[in-house]
């Protein structure tokens, strides 16, 4: 929940950046010269102001995508989590892991051993 809040956090100041940029721009281009971008005003492109808006409107959708799917997430952990409750994780269960060679199992054109992992669960 923690990175879902950062997350959120993180979306609304970064619209905000973007809406004061973008109000900038409207500002510059709107041809009244009573409105005047005070914020901004040590930026001298139109053209640069506009690419910060576009930046910042880019990241402001990324951050709505991962918002979303961190809450997913955290939904199908929560799902998994669940179903998984009465699962038995005594000690009666165990796994192995081996290392596996066997040189008999050449590949055809290289001539090269078989390399591999044993996997060996086990019920007590």
């Amino acid at each position: 929940m923690v990175l879902l809040a950062q997350q959120v956090i993180l979306f609304i100041t970064g619209y905000d950046f973007y809406d004061e940029l973008r109000t900038a721009y409207k500002y510059r281009t709107d041809n009244d010269p009573l409105t005047v971008d005070l914020i901004y005003d040590y930026i001298a492109d139109d053209a640069y102001l506009y690419d910060r808006v576009s930046l910042a409107k880019q990241y402001t959708d990324l951050m709505v995508v991962l918002t979303a799917a961190t809450y997913v997430l955290n939904i199908v952990d929560a799902v998994v989590d669940a179903h998984l409750y009465d699962f038995n994780v005594s000690d009666d269960l165990t796994m192995q892991i081996h290392p596996y060679f066997n040189p008999n199992l050449a590949s055809v054109n290289t001539f090269q051993p078989a390399y591999g992992i044993g996997l060996k669960f086990s019920l007590k």
